[in-house]
């Protein structure tokens, strides 16, 4: 992507913290930036930043939505640049406490949900030689067991498996495909752990993070600076599970 002025990016989950705090630094900085997300109550503020048409309510769990909605975007823009999937429920219970139930939307939120809208996109990114990016977790790549956190971060080190295939297959045509793990983020909607004291004294920097740490680093994955880095895993969390 040479140049902000006129690229089109496409938010999944910004009714959430991160990926509406993506989407505010991303606009700021000349992107054409439309959201998706599930509560329109809490869409309202990118509505006013973005424009109501920017803003599209529906839920990647439901079968078409994401057809739908990219379908509108490249009908409104006649391109697209660029995918943040940044939809994918939290969950901090045990294995043994994780039923069938919730192994079920664990996976459909965090896997199928970015699958689908990728797969929607793929014919778009392709034609614009774009680039995508997921959302992982801190400390995947160290396959690390966890007492509170183990069903999430299965799921997610599956994405992550997924992110690096998709990669390879995506870089013949030009499509560069990433991801970056949050750790520590308190923020509007986060999980009630993110405020745990103690947690924040096992952070190597010293402090969580901010909202802002990690829309900067998807604002550098997303621009002209990182258009070598495909296929990649960035942690943004002070050194947390190190």
């Amino acid at each position: 992507m040479e140049s902000p002025n006129g690229q089109v990016i496409l938010i999944s989950g910004a009714s959430g913290g991160l990926a509406k705090g993506i989407a505010k630094t991303l606009f700021g900085a000349g992107y054409k930036v439309h959201v998706i997300g599930r509560n329109p109550t809490r869409l309202g503020d990118l509505a006013t930043d973005l424009g109501q048409s920017n803003v599209h309510v529906g839920d990647l769990n439901e079968a078409g939505t994401a057809e739908r909605i990219v379908g509108r975007v490249l009908d409104t823009e006649a391109r697209l640049d660029g995918l943040v999937l940044g939809v994918g429920p939290y969950n901090a219970g045990t294995l043994a406490g994780t039923d069938a139930t919730r192994w079920a939307e664990l996976w459909h939120g965090n896997v199928q949900c970015g699958v689908g809208l990728f797969d929607a996109a793929r014919s778009a990114l392709r034609e614009s030689k774009g680039t995508a990016l997921f959302f992982g977790a801190a400390g995947l790549a160290g396959l690390q067991a966890r007492k509170t956190t183990a069903a999430y971060t299965a799921v997610k080190t599956a994405l992550l498996s997924y992110v690096v295939s998709l990669a390879k297959e995506e870089a013949e045509h030009g499509v560069r495909v990433n991801m970056i793990s949050p750790g520590v983020v308190p923020h509007g909607g986060a999980s009630e752990d993110t405020n745990c004291s103690n947690t924040w004294k096992q952070i190597p920097l010293g402090r969580p993070g901010k909202v802002q740490d990690v829309s900067e680093v998807a604002l550098w994955l997303m621009g002209p600076g990182a258009q070598y880095i495909t296929g990649q895993n960035l942690e943004v969390a002070g050194g947390f599970l190190l």
